[in-house]
């Protein structure tokens, strides 16, 4: 019995150690791309203010579709079918908090387009989340500007690797989960509940899009290091200029027309 039990014992270290080297490699393969990212930023003065600055990074290729909309005076995420995330959870204490983070990352929903039916308004305003913290525990459509205030401490998008089109199908599915259940298992995969990571890898799966970078249960981190997908959006409070950087994908110079106009 002894041995059983030491067996036991010892697979569960193994796996707890796999489970620690993992997190920590997706942990530096997030900050590579940040710091990659932040790097061809180029300051846009004239859209910056004391407290926040906006940087445009020229994409490498052409982009079939713009990257940020305008929500009252601040630039957010745009674009149907992309993916929001941020490194910080939902946890009052700082231990559990902070060990979630490390484990699986922090929260995800799925940026919206316009919708309309019987039960639905939806517009590009709006995200499709689901969070355990909620009292409807459920998914729904939430305002795009809870990804603004100063609780999340970086916020990203990131664009699926496919084109508009199959962007656009996979938020229609996104619209489909709403109203399932919060799947507070995680790591076991239950039809017709979703956790918030799973909501945006399970949008995807229907076409045949695999953002699971592990093959496990697909955490907020299995998503951002996906090879599926790129950086479009990245946004941060900046402790050494005491300013809110944000970090905005754009095609070239097109957006130069809009940018005068904000």
């Amino acid at each position: 019995m002894k041995k059983v039990l030491g067996l036991i014992m010892l697979g569960l270290l193994a796996l707890l150690f796999w489970a620690t080297v993992g997190a920590a490699t997706e942990h530096i393969y997030v900050r590579q791309k940040v710091n990659n990212f932040i790097e061809k930023g180029v300051l846009q003065e004239e859209l910056s203010t004391t407290e926040k600055r906006i940087f445009f990074v020229s994409s490498d290729f052409k982009l079939d579709d713009k990257t940020y909309q305008k929500v009252g005076n601040n630039l957010l995420p745009y674009g149907p079918g992309d993916i929001l995330a941020t490194t910080r959870g939902g946890f009052n204490s700082q231990i559990v908090r902070e060990t979630v983070e490390f484990y699986v990352g922090g929260h995800a929903g799925l940026l919206c387009g316009n919708y309309y039916d019987s039960n639905y308004h939806i517009t590009t305003s709006n995200t499709i989340e689901t969070t355990g913290f909620d009292t409807t525990t459920v998914a729904k459509v939430y305002s795009i500007s809870t990804w603004n205030n100063s609780y999340y401490e970086e916020t990203f998008a990131f664009r699926v690797n496919t084109n508009k089109e199959n962007r656009f199908k996979a938020f229609l599915e996104g619209v489909s989960l709403l109203g399932q259940p919060y799947n507070f298992s995680f790591v076991f995969g239950i039809e017709r509940r979703k956790y918030c990571s799973d909501i945006v890898s399970a949008s995807y799966r229907t076409l045949g899009i695999d953002l699971n970078y592990d093959g496990l249960s697909t955490t907020v981190l299995d998503l951002m290091v996906s090879n599926q997908i790129y950086m479009t959006y990245y946004s941060y409070y900046n402790n050494d200029t005491e300013t809110k950087d944000t970090y905005i994908l754009v095609d070239g110079g097109e957006d130069s027309e809009l940018s005068s106009t904000l």
